[in-house]
């Protein structure tokens, strides 16, 4: 059975190749979570898209200290990856995603539509409107300036329970830990 992480790096290997997996082989070893994103990267091959790896991901989330009770915000979603990883690993409550390319939205909403507790939107969070009972938010962005994280931290404490927000800005390969109480 192909685990997630061959998986991230077969996807990765086919944007930078611009090679296609045999999905039909790939597929028939893929459950539920993993096919779900093999059919994501499949949808988004002509957009450049950089998920990032599960452990990377998963990191983040032990980086946050999440309790059963916790509502997440992931800022810059892409396919969900974060959030579905949240609700389904680490059993958090609800999980908010907003991903400002219309690219990546079209072909991923339909396929997380049906995740209970996982809302799933197009939008930036300069104008997206956050709910007030977000207690943790993610910003795992390869290529934002940290000026933004600075925006993004005044509208979680102003509008939210937000106690922290973990993020990449300035440094993508490691994380970084704000708290926000």
């Amino acid at each position: 059975m192909l685990s997630l992480s061959e998986l991230y790096l077969n996807t990765a290997e086919w944007f930078l190749d611009e090679k296609e997996p045999d999905s039909e082989e790939l597929a028939l070893q893929l459950n539920g979570q993993e096919a779900f994103l093999l059919r994501t990267a499949q949808a988004l091959d002509e957009f450049w898209f950089t998920p990032s790896p599960p452990a990377y991901v998963r990191k983040a989330l032990e980086l946050a200290e999440l309790q059963p009770s916790d509502v997440i915000l992931d800022v810059g979603a892409g396919d969900g990856r974060l959030a579905l990883m949240a609700l389904q690993a680490f059993g958090v409550r609800k999980a908010y995603a907003i991903e400002a390319n219309p690219i990546v939205v079209h072909h991923s909403r339909p396929l997380l539509q049906s995740i209970p507790g996982l809302i799933y939107a197009e939008g930036v969070f300069q104008t997206a409107k956050f709910a007030s009972e977000v207690t943790a938010a993610f910003f795992l962005a390869w290529h934002c300036p940290e000026k933004t994280v600075y925006k993004l931290k005044d509208r979680l404490r102003a509008e939210t329970q937000c106690r922290i927000l973990i993020h990449n800005s300035g440094t993508p390969f490691s994380l970084t830990r704000v708290s926000l109480k």
